[in-house]
């Protein structure tokens, strides 16, 4: 929905309690119930019952996040019969919604809910959260205070509501809400009076001693803050990030955390909630916000300084440094997160003489935190007492002074900068590109900036392949022409990946010979890089070099096995740190291709094993197991992947299959409407649910269905021969003859599409290419036998009768017994002359399906003309006997009665 506001992020310590993440451990039940509670809503989707007890026991199991999946589809239903299921669908609706951060969507539904009753406890929570969240301390307080005293009222008079809030867990929550807001507005001492409320109400609740640790570190109070963390290690659930205090508290050297910020204020609070609890400062050197940046920054404590942007990262980021007071500096972006965890490790570290500088391993996410898209290891630490400094206008590197030893630390960064909006995303691309080229034209050999720009190039390749492709493939070139692989403590590293960069964008350009040149040549110099190992295994697969494509990937998969990217030498950006997945999938594929479904099957399910959520390994599988017939088996994994947060299309499409083989005509049009719904021009979906349509007899349907693939573009016959027959149904024949006709423009020998053809034409009444359409079709030698009788009937319309005959003869051979087709026979003969021919045809109609008139009449007309009149007086008689009023027949008999006499 279109947000009016933009969500703003504050230091307070608040996220975890925003939809009870923070209690949810007092309320956890056993789980038994969920299969019961997902079989009914997949029994019945419409079922309101249904769904709010699976998103209410979502909420009760801690999974707020699942229950706007569930419950939110009911909103087409609302209001429903029941105020009581109107009151749990709101309340469970803006837990959801909160959880995932739909702020605004959740106070709206919080409005709603309030306005219909007069309690609302749980309302009232949820909008102290997204108030505070919004900064918005007034209306936070108000929402707090309503809570409060709604609860109080509750409690005395000894009420069990229903609301899900009603728990001192809950009431310690609001209690630290409205202490995060006096704390805002630097009320700190009666910030600290809340704060020890809500440890009277929960005890074991770790946010309220976070921010009274806050407080006190703020005023330089490090006994008291020392005291807080050690009672807060001795009554808390969550003791993590108190964990991180205690340990930062016990260390000798001092951190200053140093950035470079502008126009940050989506991505600032994630960074600095993640280092706040263990670095002793935080200088920021802002160049230029415009948005709640410098504000979020202060909020958490950070000391900010302005410098005007100046195109050149190293000046600013040198000046970052300047300002800072601590023993060690570590360097840090708005849209990096330090792994918590890591925290004891770089303790350690950091207190140990003999380091002076530290690399760490920094992983490029995309998405989800937990798809790792490429690692490199990053100078990250270094003493301030060197006076290090970075130097380069873009992607600047620090100068480490000779002598000087790298560390190496097992310590993880995330870098979230790969999930931009796609407008962010092309403002760096283009800040990038102007600054890459001005080093550049500044110092035509400047290796690193060639390999940069050839990077940066690499990662819009999908936008344009042809555009971008050859811009990679002269910047790369660039790169290992100035760089030497022998020089380890300079340039190896660059023109390693720069070899990469050749080999991946000649395998994206289909140039596979030179792919497998730049990947040999890389793993000459380096056999455990893990990126030209996965494109060996990508080139054999697209050749079809299945054995050798088999060997790389498990080469792989091997080497992977052994890799630890803690102790690697070389600081290579990777791609593949750990696609093992990947791999297995390659080689399921090869299984199938090779015709093993067996062996297909034990490697999807060990991509499965190594990433649970690879979707087309699961797709894969479930594809297997249904074309054995293990709907099953099929079922189970296909409603797997419909069950994640990006259900598929092809997953929704196999369900729709199933369900289709099994007779559940219901189910089955449920899933391909699903398809439909998650993407709606996919041209598949289109046409299977075309087909479901079709052959359940609902033709608008189908005809919508595959008229909409049709104004897609589409030109596969998949689609335009269902489009055709429903137009030829429809009487529309010129427009079924051209699509038909564009089927044989791609596959001219197609005997059944000349078939079709020939019958638009025939409609059409133009013989003559009906003619043609037909011959074609039988000179293929598979036509359909349908085609001879079709023949027969448009040479009848040509006036060629002995050939009609011949037709119709062939498909009596083909197909026997057709009375309609003797009878025509019969008729065709009577009109050559051929009398007897004609008899024997008129004797099998009548053989065939008994007294018929006008094949009796016909069979009696060539008797006459045989000469054989008795016969014929037999013939008329027996017509006029069943059929007194057939007036040809007693015709006949008038004329016949002066030679025969009375009957």
């Amino acid at each position: 929905m279109a947000r009016s506001r933009k969500k703003k992020a504050s230091r307070v310590r608040k996220h975890k309690g925003a939809a009870g993440r923070e209690v949810a451990r007092d309320r956890r039940q056993p789980d038994d119930r969920l299969d019961d509670l997902l079989n009914a809503v997949a029994t019945n989707p419409d079922d309101v019952q249904a769904r709010l007890a699976l998103g209410k026991h979502y909420f009760r199991q801690n999974l707020e996040s699942e229950i706007v999946d569930v419950v939110e589809s009911l909103e087409a239903k609302y209001p429903f019969g029941s105020k009581h299921d109107c009151d749990l669908y709101d309340r469970l609706l803006a837990f959801g919604y909160t959880s995932v951060n739909r702020l605004l969507d959740a106070e709206k539904i919080c409005r709603r809910g309030l306005a219909a009753t007069s309690a609302g406890l749980d309302y009232h929570f949820v909008c102290s959260y997204i108030h505070l969240s919004l900064r918005e301390y007034d209306k936070a307080v108000a929402s707090a205070n309503e809570y409060l005293a709604q609860f109080d009222e509750l409690r005395a008079a000894s009420a069990t509501p229903d609301e899900f809030t009603f728990s001192d867990a809950h009431r310690s929550q609001v209690f630290n809400y409205l202490g995060s807001c006096l704390q805002e507005r630097g009320e700190l001492d009666n910030a600290r009076v809340q704060f020890d409320l809500a440890l009277q109400a929960d005890p074991g609740n770790h946010l309220p001693y976070l921010n009274l640790v806050n407080i006190a570190r703020r005023q330089n109070d490090v006994k008291t803050a020392k005291a807080i963390v050690a009672r807060g290690l001795d009554e808390c659930r969550q003791i993590q990030e108190l964990r991180l205090l205690s340990e930062s508290f016990k260390r000798a050297v001092t951190i200053s955390a140093c950035m470079i910020v502008k126009d940050e204020e989506e991505l600032l609070p994630g960074c600095l909630d993640s280092i706040r609890d263990w670095v002793d400062e935080i200088v920021i050197v802002d160049t230029g916000s415009t948005d709640h940046t410098i504000e979020i920054a202060e909020s958490y404590g950070a000391r900010v300084y302005h410098q005007p942007w100046e195109g050149d990262f190293s000046k600013h980021r040198n000046y970052s440094i300047e300002l800072a007071t601590c023993d060690w500096v570590f360097i840090i972006d708005a849209d990096e997160r330090f792994n918590k965890k890591d925290v004891p490790l770089l303790l350690n570290s950091v207190n140990r003489e003999e380091h002076k500088v530290i690399s760490v391993n920094v992983f490029n996410l995309y998405g989800s935190i937990d798809h790792k898209l490429t690692s490199v290891n990053s100078i990250r630490f270094f003493r301030r007492e060197l006076n290090i400094r970075y130097r380069g206008i873009v992607h600047n590197s620090p100068c480490i002074p000779k002598g000087i030893t790298i560390s190496r630390a097992p310590i993880a960064m995330e870098h979230l900068g790969y999930d931009l909006s796609p407008e962010k995303m092309k403002a760096k691309f283009d800040r990038s590109k102007a600054l890459l080229e001005k080093q550049i034209e500044e110092n035509p050999d400047f290796a690193f900036a060639w390999f940069n720009l050839a990077q940066l190039y690499r990662g819009v390749l999908c936008e344009s392949l042809e555009e971008y492709g050859p811009m990679v493939l002269q910047a790369a070139e660039r790169t290992v022409e100035l760089t030497d692989y022998d020089d380890v403590q300079g340039d190896r590293q660059i023109h390693l990946m720069a070899l990469d960069q050749l080999g991946w964008t000649h395998f994206y350009l289909k140039d596979y010979d030179r792919a497998e040149h730049f990947t040999r040549r890389a793993l000459a110099i380096k056999p455990n890089y893990l990126d030209p190992l996965m494109l060996l295994g990508n080139i054999y697969a697209d050749t079809k070099q299945y054995d050798k494509a088999m060997e790389a990937y498990q080469k792989y998969l091997d080497v992977q096995a052994e890799y630890d990217e803690h102790i690697e030498i070389d600081s290579l950006i990777l791609f593949h740190p750990e696609s093992r997945a990947m791999a297995l999938y390659g080689m399921g594929a090869i299984a199938e291709l090779t015709d093993d479904p067996a062996k297909a099957k034990e490697y999807y399910r060990k991509a499965l094993a190594e990433t649970s959520g690879y979707v087309d390994a699961s797709l894969n599988l479930g594809r297997i197991h249904m074309n054995e017939g293990n709907f099953t088996e099929a079922e189970r994994l296909f409603l797997n992947q419909m069950e994640t947060k990006q259900p598929s299309v092809l997953a929704a499409l196999g369900l729709g299959y199933i369900y289709l083989q099994q007779k559940q005509h219901k189910k089955a049009e449920q899933y391909y409407e699903k398809a439909l719904e998650i993407e709606p021009s996919h041209l598949i979906a289109l046409v299977k649910a075309g087909e479901f349509f079709r052959e359940t007899g609902r033709i608008d349907k189908a005809r919508e269905l595959y008229q909409q693939a049709y104004d897609l573009g589409s030109a596969e016959p998949e689609v335009l021969q269902p489009l055709a027959a429903i137009y030829f149904a429809d009487g529309r024949y010129q427009q079924a003859a051209e699509l038909y006709q564009r089927i044989i423009e791609q596959q001219p020998d197609q005997a059944e599409i000349l078939n079709d053809l020939g019958n638009c034409y025939f409609r059409l009444q133009d013989h003559d290419r009906a003619e043609d359409c037909y011959r074609q079709a039988l000179d293929t030698c598979v036509a359909p036998g349908v085609t001879y009788r079709n023949r027969g009937l448009n040479l009848v319309r040509l006036g060629k009768l002995n050939e009609a005959i011949i037709a119709f003869e062939k498909y009596m051979a083909i197909e026997p017994g057709q009375p309609e087709i003797l009878r025509i026979l019969g008729d065709l003969y009577r009109q050559a002359g051929d009398y007897g021919s004609a008899v024997s045809y008129y004797e099998q109609v009548l053989i065939s399906i008994g007294d018929d008139t006008p094949a009796l009449f016909n069979l009696s007309e060539c008797y006459l003309l045989m000469g054989h009149r008795d016969s014929a007086i037999v013939g008329y008689r027996r017509i006029l006997a069943s059929a007194p009023d057939f007036a040809p027949a007693r015709d006949r008999l008038s004329e016949l009665a002066p030679v025969t006499g009375p009957a």
